[in-house]
């Protein structure tokens, strides 16, 4: 079996290829194909198993969907780590200020908003942090949002990084090109039996983590794919977990207070990119979703050592009092342990407003998407191949 990491950008990804290393690789990296210069597809190609041993983990760089190689029944387990599209994109433009010097994009240029402001700095000031007159969030920004790659770039020489600004990056690398279509440049939220299809394709990762809960994520990821008792308790162990979890490409350097300050983005600026990426945010809550639920799970059924066989507190949900996790988006039922058992650790799903308007959305188009298509027959559910061929058929 091989485990395949689908690294989208700012999403904790060195982190997670670090531990993936220490944990299936070995002292000389052998088995593993991680960010291979020539890039993975050519890498897995040469790759000859009589002469190389079994592939255990592999890894590409940034710019890699999770449908760019074989996903072998029984052989491949695809794995991914997920966070709030803002907060990504936000970490981004902070990354390549502190390593290529570059100033963050400011998000009203980028979306096609005229600045208010005669400052040139990138981040929005508190004069400029205002929608435009007679706009709001849910304005469509005067920019151009189709899918023709000529006026994205055109747009991108105008405002460098407007392109990037605009694309739904989480949306691209967990689902299929052929369900996401245009929404991954328009961020329009996906409906029906193509959101449908977008949250089996999601739920078809053998694993998903959520930054937000980066301690409680390598916890699950551990019960879930490694078959080793103690290393569950390493990373599950409250008391032992930030000893085992490292951070790599965490913020820092001589340019990071620097960065953070020209990065120094308002709710306005949230507002403004959650409007044009609907589509991010429902690949973010289906996955937040996915990860709770066999959180759940992994408590319950005891998956691969328990408290009492670690001799420890595990990490846990936060308790709902303390608004961390009662969200509507969150799963039902409770860690059942948790009261004895357990040291609380931040959920990825906070009680917020535009979360929670996401995730009211997000089950009514769920709940609706058997009826978007007349050949489904109450009470099934079609197959992840029959929904994506529907979508495929449409014109």
């Amino acid at each position: 079996t091989t485990v395949e990491f689908v690294h989208v950008h700012k999403c904790g990804g060195m982190t997670f290829n670090h531990v993936a290393e220490a944990l299936f690789c070995g002292p000389h990296k052998a088995h593993c194909l991680v960010r291979p210069l020539q890039g993975l597809k050519a890498a897995y190609a040469a790759w000859d198993e009589a002469r190389d041993g079994a592939l255990r983990f592999m890894s590409a760089r940034e710019e890699f969907s999770a449908y760019e190689m074989p996903w072998i029944e029984g052989r491949t387990l695809k794995v991914a780590m997920v966070r709030r599209p803002f907060d990504r994109w936000v970490s981004e433009e902070q990354f390549a200020c502190r390593v290529r010097g570059t100033t963050p994009v400011s998000v009203r240029r980028a979306l096609g908003y005229a600045s208010s402001s005669s400052s040139e700095g990138a981040a929005a000031t508190s004069d400029d942090a205002s929608f435009p007159p007679g706009t709001s969030s849910t304005t469509t920004p005067q920019v151009v949002v189709d899918d023709d790659d000529d006026d994205l770039i055109a747009n991108d020489q105008i405002v460098p990084g407007a392109r990037n600004c605009r694309r739904n990056r989480l949306a691209q690398g967990l689902v299929p090109p052929a369900v996401l279509g245009d929404s991954v440049h328009t961020g329009a939220a996906l409906r029906g039996a193509s959101l449908e299809a977008a949250r089996r394709a999601i739920h078809s990762f053998a694993f998903v983590g959520v930054v937000e809960a980066y301690a409680r994520s390598m916890c699950l990821f551990a019960r879930q794919i490694v078959d080793d008792a103690a290393t569950v308790c390493a990373f599950c162990c409250a008391d032992r977990s930030a000893e085992t979890l490292p951070r790599v490409n965490a913020a820092g350097g001589d340019r990071h207070e620097a960065c953070q300050h020209a990065a120094n983005y308002t709710e306005a600026d949230r507002a403004l990119y959650d409007a044009v990426h609907l589509a991010d945010r429902q690949a973010f809550l289906v996955a937040a979703r996915a990860f709770e639920a066999r959180w759940d799970r992994a408590d319950a059924e005891n998956w691969g050592a328990t408290p009492a066989s670690c001799g420890c507190h595990f990490l846990a949900r936060e308790d709902s009092s303390s608004g961390g996790a009662s969200s509507p988006s969150s799963p039902s039922g409770a860690n059942a342990a948790s009261d004895t058992t357990s040291t609380t650790a931040s959920s990825p799903l906070p009680a917020n407003t535009a979360d929670l308007e996401d995730a009211a959305i997000l089950e009514m188009e769920l709940a609706a998407s058997s009826d978007d298509d007349p050949g489904t027959t109450s009470g099934a559910s079609p197959s992840f191949g029959e929904l994506l061929r529907r979508r495929l058929m449409r014109p």
